[in-house]
C-alpha cells in the first residue's frame, strides 16, 4: 500500500470513528477509493564520450595542427587538441496521466550539459520542453500527437576569418563563429495495423543566430521526417524502422551595406536512413537492447552568388552510422554504450573549371549510466516521449 493510501485509511478511520460509523467500514472504503492517474518518471544520466575530431577538421588540418606547433597556436584555433573527452550529465523530469478509458497525456522537461575537459571553449548547454497527447482510446489504431522546444544558448563552431574586418584593418582578422539555436517541432503518430506498423511525420523549425560578426549566416530551418515503424515479430521484439528527412535553410546572406561579398550557408538536403533495433530479456525491467542505424544525406547549397567561393555550386555528401547497445539491471538502472561514424565529403567547383573536394572523418564512442525513479513505483508503463532533435555536432 503506497503511503498516501495509508495515509488515507488512517484520516478515514480516524473521521469515522469519530462520526459514530463503524472504522472498519471506513478503512474499506478507503481500501476501495481510485488510485491516482497521475505519474511521474525522475531521469537522471551520466555520460561520458570520446569525439576524435571536435571542430569536424579535414585530415589534412588535423595533420598539421598536429605536426606544426606554429599553425597549431596561431589565431585559427582557441583550442588545445584535435580530440577531447566529454562529459554529458543529464537530468529531466516527466509526468503522465492515465485514464482508465485511455487518452493518457505526458509532459516534461530535461537539462543537458556538455562539458569538454581540455576544450572549454566548445563546452554547452542545452534544455528543453515537450508535450504528448493521445487523441483517441483505441488500443489497436492509436493517434496521437507531440510537440516541444529546445534551445541552445551559445554553441561554438571555429575560428573563421571575418572579411568585413579584415578589410578594414588591411590583415586577416579571425572571430569566434558561434550562434544560439531554437528549435521546435510537431509531431504526429498513428497506428496503422496493430502490433506491425506505425507511421509518424514531424515538422520543425530551427533559428540560428549567430553574433555580430557572422550575422549575415542568420538562418531559418524548415525540416520534415516521416518515417514507419515496422515490427515483422510477435511481441515487437525487432524493429525496422525506414525514414525520409527534408530540410530547407535560408541564410540572411549577402548584406548591401557590406563592402565585401558575404556568405550565404543555404541549403536543400534530402536524408534517407534506416534503423534496425532487436530487443530481449526476461521481463521488462531487465531487458537488453541492440540498435544499429545508417544514414546519407545530400545537401545542395543554394546561393546564386558565383563569387561566394566557399558556397556557390557547393554539395556534401554525408554518410552516418552508430550502433549501441543497452543493459537495463532492473527497473532503476540502466547501462549503454555506443559508437557513431560520420564522413563527411564537400565538393565545390575549381575557378580553372575542376572539382575541389574537402572531406571531414569523425568517430565518437559513447558511454553512460542512467537512473529513472517512478512513483508510484509499479506504474503500469513508463511515459512514452517524442525522439529529441539532433544534436548540433550530428548536424
Amino acid at each position: 500500500m503506497m503511503w498516501s493510501q495509508k495515509a488515507g485509511v488512517f484520516l478515514g478511520v480516524l473521521f469515522c470513528t469519530w462520526s459514530g460509523l463503524p472504522a472498519a467500514r471506513a478503512a474499506d472504503a478507503a481500501e476501495k477509493a481510485p488510485a491516482s492517474p497521475w505519474s511521474f518518471t525522475l531521469r537522471a544520466e551520466g555520460e561520458i564520450r570520446y569525439d576524435d575530431n571536435i571542430l569536424s577538421l579535414s585530415e589534412r588540418e588535423k595533420s598539421r595542427f598536429e605536426s606544426d606547433p606554429a599553425f597549431r597556436n596561431s589565431d585559427r584555433f582557441k583550442i588545445d587538441s584535435v580530440d577531447d573527452f566529454i562529459l554529458a550529465p543529464d537530468v529531466g523530469l516527466t509526468f503522465r496521466r492515465s485514464p482508465k478509458g485511455g487518452r493518457e497525456t505526458s509532459f516534461g522537461g530535461s537539462l543537458r550539459g556538455y562539458e569538454y575537459l581540455q576544450n572549454s571553449v566548445k563546452s554547452y548547454l542545452s534544455f528543453g520542453v515537450w508535450f504528448r497527447q493521445e487523441l483517441n482510446t483505441s488500443r489497436e489504431h492509436g493517434t496521437a500527437i507531440s510537440g516541444g522546444f529546445t534551445r541552445t544558448p551559445d554553441y561554438y563552431l571555429r575560428e573563421l576569418i571575418d572579411d568585413d574586418e579584415s578589410l578594414a584593418a588591411g590583415t586577416t582578422i579571425r572571430n569566434s563563429l558561434d550562434y544560439i539555436l531554437n528549435q521546435g517541432f510537431l509531431e504526429l503518430s498513428q497506428e496503422l495495423v496493430s502490433r506491425v506498423l506505425d507511421f509518424s511525420v514531424r515538422y520543425a523549425l530551427e533559428r540560428r543566430n549567430y553574433n555580430d560578426h557572422f550575422n549575415e549566416r542568420d538562418s531559418n530551418s524548415t525540416l520534415t521526417v516521416a518515417s514507419f515503424d515496422v515490427f515483422p515479430l510477435k511481441r515487437n521484439l525487432f524493429r525496422i524502422r525506414p525514414y525520409y528527412a527534408h530540410e530547407s535553410r535560408t541564410s540572411r546572406g549577402d548584406i548591401p551595406a557590406s563592402p565585401v561579398v558575404d556568405d550565404d550557408v543555404g541549403f536543400d538536403s534530402n536524408l534517407y536512413g534506416m534503423e534496425l533495433r532487436w530487443l530481449w530479456g526476461p521481463d521488462a525491467d531487465h531487458r537488453r537492447t541492440i540498435t544499429v542505424w545508417s544514414e546519407n544525406e545530400k545537401r545542395d547549397f543554394t546561393t546564386e552568388s558565383s563569387s561566394d567561393l566557399g558556397h556557390f555550386g557547393r554539395e556534401d555528401d554525408i554518410t552516418q552510422y552508430r550502433a549501441g547497445y543497452e543493459h537495463e539491471l532492473n527497473r532503476n538502472w540502466q547501462l549503454r554504450f555506443a559508437y557513431r561514424y560520420r564522413n563527411n565529403d564537400s565538393f565545390t567547383p575549381d575557378p580553372l573549371g575542376g572539382t575541389s573536394t574537402t572531406s571531414f572523418l569523425k568517430h565518437v564512442g559513447y558511454t553512460s549510466v542512467v537512473y529513472r525513479f517512478d512513483h508510484p513505483p509499479k506504474a503500469p508503463r513508463r511515459p512514452r516521449s517524442p525522439r529529441p532533435p539532433r544534436e548540433q555536432e550530428q548536424r
